[in-house]
């Protein structure tokens, strides 16, 4: 099943990704971290951005599975996508919450959110953090 909604992430197919996760759900088979990320890297790819967010809180709430790096960048860059600049940010900060450490992908697509939304204190202030290399969520003060 997390093979198929790869290959649905592949093809931005994001419908079919969300489908097959309920019917994994709905015969009880055990989804995992990889299986959600794919499923929300679908539905950013498709500007699914509310979407891929229902799915990060299924993961917290009633699933409990581990969200990694790569889950908060499908979410930041579904936000992005979205234009929702001040939730990309709140995510970030919860990444440095959860002490989780963000990498290149993450700032840039934090960076870009916040371009789209014309929040230009915080693009210098992520910029500045990018220029000394620092791609560690807790040194950030943005939240």
């Amino acid at each position: 099943a997390s093979a198929s909604i790869t290959i649905c992430r592949r093809m931005s197919a994001w419908s079919q990704a969300v489908h097959i996760l309920r019917d994994m759900a709905e015969h009880r088979v055990e989804a995992s971290t990889i299986t959600y990320n794919s499923a929300m890297s679908a539905c950013e790819q498709s500007g699914q951005w509310e979407l891929a967010m229902h799915l990060m809180s299924e993961m917290a709430g009633g699933f409990y599975l581990d969200m990694d790096t790569i889950t908060f960048n499908a979410a930041v860059s579904a936000c992005e996508r979205g234009g929702e600049w001040a939730t990309a940010v709140h995510l970030f900060g919860d990444m440095a919450r959860r002490r989780l450490a963000a990498d290149k992908i993450t700032y840039q697509t934090v960076v870009s959110a916040c371009e789209k939304g014309g929040e230009w204190e915080l693009v210098m202030h992520l910029m500045n953090e990018m220029s000394h290399g620092v791609f560690d969520t807790r040194e950030a003060k943005l939240v």
